[in-house]
């Protein structure tokens, strides 16, 4: 009888254990599959054919039409969410104003809508996006 409960208690110190370090999020060396793909504001958009307002995410970083975010370390992923920091070359990627034009920025990806919406959060600057049917990086 003794060990049937010391297993099950155990087995509760596991889980809880278990739950506690999910909340942390995972670490990982690339943006997940699920993330990647081509994006843009509207679902018009996607079919612009010079790709200005287009956002396209791979394993190693963000692609925009003048600029790129390098990933430039380790991916925290939990769920729907991924964040890390890149280093951003090229286009302006303030959208309320000027920033330099090299620099590094922590950023956030939250998929939406099982996947059909990602919101993309650079230094605080949130832009909604929709999934370009057809179009995977």
């Amino acid at each position: 009888m003794r060990m049937t409960m010391g297993g099950i208690a155990l087995a509760g110190i596991s889980l809880v254990a278990g739950l506690a370090l999910s909340g942390c999020g995972a670490k990982v060396e690339s943006l997940p599959a699920q993330f990647q793909g081509q994006w843009a504001q509207t679902a018009a958009l996607c079919n612009d054919a010079d790709g200005v307002s287009r956002l396209t995410v791979s394993a190693n970083g963000l692609g925009f039409y003048e600029g790129h975010g390098a990933l430039s370390g380790p991916v925290t992923t939990l769920g729907e969410r991924a964040s890390g920091t890149f280093d951003m070359t090229g286009a302006d990627f303030n959208y309320e104003g000027v920033r330099p034009r090299d620099q590094r920025q922590s950023g956030e990806l939250v998929l939406t809508d099982h996947g059909a919406g990602l919101i993309l959060t650079l230094q605080g600057h949130r832009q909604n996006y929709v999934r370009c049917t057809g179009n995977r990086a």
